[in-house]
């Protein structure tokens, strides 16, 4: 059982190492944020028309969001979820095959 939990902190951990360098890819491919900007068509491109003034407040969620995409630092909060996803997907993979 402690062996299991060992495999769970280790995925967790991985998780949190790999976050700043799979987020901007992740959060891009999700939001349609490129290096570049945001991508014509895309979600974040529609929810900055629809902001007044197509305006974007610094500090936003969006704009947070727009600058991991585009290769600003991930803020504590990203390390700190990618380590619980980590977990959570460990500790789903043991149940629900037994033998992990």
């Amino acid at each position: 059982m402690a062996a299991n939990y060992v495999a769970y902190a280790g995925l967790g951990v991985a998780c949190v190492i790999a976050a700043p360098l799979l987020a901007p890819s992740i959060l891009g491919g999700i939001f349609g944020v490129s290096a570049a900007g945001p991508v014509a068509g895309g979600v974040f491109a529609g929810l900055q028309a629809a902001a007044p003034g197509g305006v974007i407040a610094a500090g936003a969620p969006l704009a947070v969001i727009q600058g991991i995409a585009m290769g600003a630092p991930l803020p504590a909060i990203g390390f700190v979820g990618a380590g619980a996803v980590g977990v959570v997907v460990a500790r789903a993979a043991a149940v629900l095959v037994p033998r992990l």
